[in-house]
């Protein structure tokens, strides 16, 4: 309620809409590269791949530390990266839990992963 503004949208089939930001909820995101598309393009450079996987599973520790858990299986669509920092994308089954084998459950689908490129 203090935003103040209205933006004009602009979809694909060149329809317009006028929002008035006070009166929706909204988020605002960037775009991120998928966990395996970065990996793809690291698969040469050993050193920037660790790296890339250490940020991943320290991510995932620090999630579990806070006992904060997800239903959602998928690795391929749940993480990626904004420039160098890893994320979580899809939060849409992370519930208050404490499920501490969702670190080796992330690495075995990475590992694998690596093991079909390898």
């Amino acid at each position: 309620k203090h935003l103040n503004k209205k933006v004009k949208l602009v979809d694909k089939l060149h329809r317009s809409y006028v929002v008035d930001l006070d009166q929706v909820e909204f988020v605002v995101q960037e775009r991120a590269e998928l966990i395996f598309d970065r990996l793809q393009k690291l698969l040469n450079n050993k050193e920037k791949m660790n790296e890339a996987l250490t940020q991943v599973m320290d991510l995932v520790k620090r999630r579990i530390d806070k006992r904060i858990a997800d239903h959602d299986k998928a690795v391929t669509h749940n993480f990626g990266f904004i420039g160098d920092r890893a994320i979580q994308l899809d939060v849409g089954r992370i519930f208050r839990g404490h499920k501490p084998k969702d670190q080796d459950r992330i690495l075995e689908r990475i590992d694998k992963w690596l093991d079909q490129r390898n």
